[in-house]
C-alpha cells in the first residue's frame, strides 16, 4: 500500500461511515460495497476513524480488527486508504497507529488527545511520543474543534520542523479563512487539506485535497465542486460554493437544532440519496436521527437539489452489488 509524503498526498478523499449493524458489530459487508461504490465514484482515497466513522464508539479490539480488514479491503479492491487514531491519552492514539501501520495503512489523522486542552508545551511532547513510538507512521495534524489547542501555523511549522518526515500534512476543515491564511502561510512545506466549508478559499491559498463528507451523498457533483476549485473555475467553484453552503446552513438547520453532530449527521445526509448502503444506526449513547426528521429533510432535499440530481443519475448511478444481502 501506498506510502504518502507532503508531495504525493493529494485530492478528494471520502470519509467512508462506519455501518454497525447493533451495538455489538460492525457489517464489513456493508463497508466493503461502500468503498467499492466510492472507488468507483472516481475518489482519490477513501479514510475511516475520523469524526463521520465514529471512532468514539469504536474500542480497541475492535479498531484492531477493523484495521485489518479496512487494510484488506484496500489491497483487494485497490484504493488508497487513510484511517484516524484519535482517542483520550496518549496511550490510546499509539495503540491505534500502529494497528493501523500493521495493516499496511501508514498515513494516519491525529486531532489532540480530548476532554480537556493540553498546554501547547504537551502538543509537542504528544507528537514526540508518537514519534518515539511508531516512527513509520506519516501523520495528518486533525484540527478538531472538541480537541484543543487547535494549532496555528507557528505551532505547526515548529512540530514540522521537529518531525519533517512524520508530519506531512493538515485537516483543516474547522479553520476560517484567517485561520487557513495563517497556517498557509507559516507551513508551505506540508499538504494542506480542507473540507466542503472551506474548499474554495482553501484552493485559492494552494490546499492540495478536501477530506469530504459530501461525496458520500454527492458524488459527481462533489468530485465536479472540487476540480473546480483545484483548477482555478472560479465562477463555477463560487456558484457550487453558495449553494452547498445554503443547503448546510437551512436545510440541515432543523437537525442541528435538535442536537445532532459528526458522524450520525455524516449517516443522515447519506439518506438523502442512497449512494452509500447502511441504516443510520449508531451506538449508545448516540442515537441516529428519527425517520420523521429523515423524511422532512429527504422532501426539502429532493426539491433544492432538483437539478444536480438530474445530472448526479446520469454521472453516478448507484450501483448495486448483487451478492450483497
Amino acid at each position: 500500500m501506498k506510502t504518502f509524503n507532503s508531495q504525493t498526498l493529494h485530492g478528494l478523499w471520502a470519509a467512508v461511515p462506519t455501518p454497525f449493524q447493533d451495538a455489538q458489530a460492525i457489517d464489513y459487508d456493508v463497508l466493503q460495497e461502500n468503498c467499492r461504490r466510492l472507488q468507483g465514484a472516481g475518489v482519490d482515497g477513501i479514510y475511516t476513524t475520523d469524526s463521520d466513522g465514529e471512532f468514539y464508539a469504536i474500542e480497541l479490539p475492535e479498531f484492531q480488527t477493523l484495521a485489518e480488514r479496512f487494510g484488506r479491503m484496500a489491497t483487494e479492491l485497490g484504493f488508497d486508504a487513510q484511517m484516524g487514531v484519535t482517542w483520550a491519552n496518549t496511550r490510546g492514539v499509539i495503540d491505534r497507529i500502529k494497528a493501523s501501520v500493521d495493516a499496511g495503512i501508514t498515513t494516519v489523522h491525529v486531532a489532540l488527545p480530548f476532554f480537556m486542552p493540553l498546554p501547547v508545551e504537551d502538543v509537542y511532547r504528544f507528537f514526540d511520543d508518537l514519534a518515539a513510538a511508531a516512527p513509520s507512521a506519516r501523520w495528518i495534524y486533525y484540527a478538531h474543534p472538541n480537541c484543543l489547542p487547535l494549532l496555528k501555523g507557528r505551532e505547526l511549522a515548529r512540530l514540522a520542523a521537529s518531525h519533517p518526515e512524520q508530519f506531512i500534512g493538515t485537516k483543516l476543515n474547522a479553520y476560517e479563512l484567517s485561520d487557513l491564511t495563517d497556517v498557509f502561510l507559516h507551513t508551505p512545506q506540508l499538504s494542506h487539506f480542507v473540507g466542503e466549508r472551506n474548499l474554495l478559499f482553501g484552493c485559492l491559498l494552494g490546499a492540495k485535497g478536501c477530506y469530504s463528507y459530501w461525496v458520500n451523498t454527492m458524488p459527481a457533483w462533489t468530485r465536479t465542486f472540487f476540480d473546480a476549485c483545484r483548477d482555478g473555475d472560479h465562477v463555477m467553484a463560487r456558484a457550487m460554493h453558495l449553494k452547498l453552503y445554503e443547503w448546510e446552513v437551512n436545510g440541515l438547520g432543523a437537525i442541528r437544532q435538535k442536537g445532532y453532530r459528526h458522524g450520525i449527521m455524516g449517516k443522515a445526509r447519506g439518506h438523502l440519496r442512497e449512494f452509500l448502503l447502511g441504516d443510520g444506526t449508531s451506538r449508545p449513547p448516540y442515537s441516529p436521527v428519527s425517520p420523521e426528521l429523515i423524511t422532512d429533510l429527504k422532501l426539502q432535499f429532493d426539491a433544492f437539489w432538483q437539478t444536480e440530481l438530474g445530472q448526479e443519475g446520469l454521472l453516478v448511478p448507484p450501483t448495486r452489488n448483487t451478492d450483497l444481502k
